[in-house]
């Protein structure tokens, strides 16, 4: 709620399950064809309440719907909601993916000492470690 998503109803989430992957493929494309990396963002949300829907219906695609949101979201640099998404499903992956929002905080951190803002370089340091 806090985060603004709607809550999942659990006696109509099978509706709604086509709706989300039709989204998704919506968003997907969109990105690709505007070259507009929020919408990578937006399929991401919508494949990743596909997959909570999945979970809860025990569906087999539940894991490759989980990867699929870790892939979209990875596209749009957001390494540690892809991280959490494979949690449970993949902890190779999810390493693999913290691992990249490390190196990301510290690439940053890098660019922010080369440009001499020392502080804000020595605040994402302290972040990745």
């Amino acid at each position: 709620m806090i985060s603004g998503d709607t809550p999942l109803n659990i006696e109509n989430a099978w509706m709604r399950f086509p709706i989300y992957i039709q989204l998704t493929n919506i968003f997907f494309k969109k990105a690709e064809k505007e070259f507009k990396p929020e919408f990578y963002f937006f399929a991401a949300q919508a494949i990743k309440k596909a997959a909570i829907i999945a979970d809860i219906l025990n569906k087999e695609e539940f894991y490759v719907m989980c990867e699929q949101a870790a892939f979209l979201y990875s596209k749009v640099k957001l390494y540690l909601d892809a991280s959490q998404i494979l949690q449970n499903v993949d902890k190779r992956k999810s390493e693999n993916f913290k691992k990249l929002y490390a190196d990301s905080i510290v690439l940053e951190g890098n660019k922010l000492f080369n440009k001499r803002q020392y502080d804000l370089a020595a605040r994402q340091y302290l972040a990745a470690a």
